[in-house]
């Protein structure tokens, strides 16, 4: 035996395979080109074609789509039926609004009770005379003893 018999013994099966598969291959490319070279300007402008009857379909449709949903929006029995919901919403709103506003005049009203009566505490615990001034130490004292200050008198 030679060594081509041997080595289709061997792996015979397997090569044989790949051999046909490349063969089948090549002969399916070689159809494609076949058919391409006799019918490929159809297939260009039935692919062109296909796109723009695509494109023209889409808009078609969402025109439509659109239409529909505008007389469904302006619907005599929808537009009463939001209007009243509106109207709720905006009662539940107000209510929500004034109970807020309710609620912050009260605690202001309680924080300004509380600042009074903080102040008058601690007006009440210090000895403050405001003919004394305050004591920080950041504000100018005239000394008690001042002589005149004139350009010429010495």
């Amino acid at each position: 035996m030679g060594p081509i018999a041997e080595l289709l013994k061997s792996r015979g099966l397997i090569l044989l395979g790949l051999l046909a598969l490349g063969l089948y291959l090549m002969d399916l490319v070689n159809e494609a080109i076949v058919f391409m070279q006799n019918y490929g300007w159809f297939v260009l402008f039935g692919a062109i074609f296909i796109y723009k009857i695509d494109d023209m379909l889409g808009e078609l449709l969402f025109q439509w789509d659109i239409e529909r949903s505008l007389q469904a929006a302006n619907d005599p029995n929808r537009v009463d039926i939001l209007r009243v919901e509106a109207r709720k919403v905006r009662e539940r709103q107000q209510h929500e609004l004034e109970a807020q506003s309710k609620a912050r005049k009260e605690a202001m009203a309680t924080k300004k009770k509380e600042q009074l009566t903080k102040t008058h505490e601690e007006s009440n615990d210090t000895d403050y005379n405001p003919l004394m001034g305050s004591s920080s130490g950041s504000r100018f004292k005239p000394s008690g003893f001042q002589r005149p200050s004139c350009g010429s008198c010495r």
